[in-house]
């Protein structure tokens, strides 16, 4: 790893190094029965243990700036989740909007009356091998160009389920706030990628809501 060696090594020993990023698809391995280095993430029984490609993340455009005020209370708005059927309950501020993705599935969300926006998503993993960590500094890493994650990321619980949460900067809009949330339950992984514009109880609270209501439907 970097210019060091390291081995021999088990291959739970090595399944180790790849979930702590320590081995990375571009490290040079060699066993027994190799002439040479070769990468790792071209060894067929390693593959599987390596982030798969994710799809990035689209970054929503940047919404109108009207004064914040408080929403009207209006009727909540019920989603069903096209990938597990269930459905989830969130205020009717959230507007759906169209959104490309290049694989998985993205769900995206603006609300003007909160200044926020959100983006919901999903993939379906090669193995059920890949915990919260590995997945989350893939998501990381895949967003890097267009978001600045700024924190460590830190256990929550989120609708019941063990999720991993950091938060950034937007690249494009310097005064949205970020907040990235992540949950793998076997090969199911799930993300919510929220941004907004502005700190108010009022708006934290809606943020709240929303996320936890479209964890819900990934149980």
């Amino acid at each position: 790893m970097g210019q060091d060696q390291m081995g021999p090594l088990t291959e739970d020993e090595i399944r180790s190094l790849i979930e702590s990023r320590k081995i990375v698809q571009q490290t040079y391995v060699r066993r027994k029965g190799m002439d040479d280095w070769q990468v790792a993430g071209e060894q067929p029984d390693l593959a599987n243990a390596f982030p798969p490609p994710l799809p990035t993340p689209p970054v929503p455009p940047k919404v109108p700036r009207p004064a914040f005020q408080p929403a009207e209370a209006k009727p909540d708005l019920l989603l069903t989740c096209p990938v597990t059927g269930k459905t989830a309950t969130i205020g009717r501020t959230w507007q759906p909007q169209p959104i490309d993705t290049n694989g998985g599935s993205a769900f995206y969300f603006v609300s003007n009356e909160f200044l926020s926006e959100a983006i919901f998503g999903h993939e379906t993993l090669a193995s059920d091998k890949m915990g919260n960590s590995a997945y989350a500094n893939a998501i990381k890493d895949v967003i890097a160009s267009e978001i600045a994650i700024n924190t460590e990321w830190r256990t929550v619980q989120v609708n019941g389920m063990p999720a991993l949460r950091a938060t950034g900067t937007s690249k494009k809009a310097a005064d949205a706030a970020v907040e990235l949330t992540v949950a793998v339950s076997g090969r199911d992984a799930w993300r919510t990628l929220m941004f907004t514009r502005g700190s108010s109880s009022a708006q934290m609270n809606e943020k709240d809501r929303f996320v936890n209501a479209m964890f819900g439907t990934a149980k």
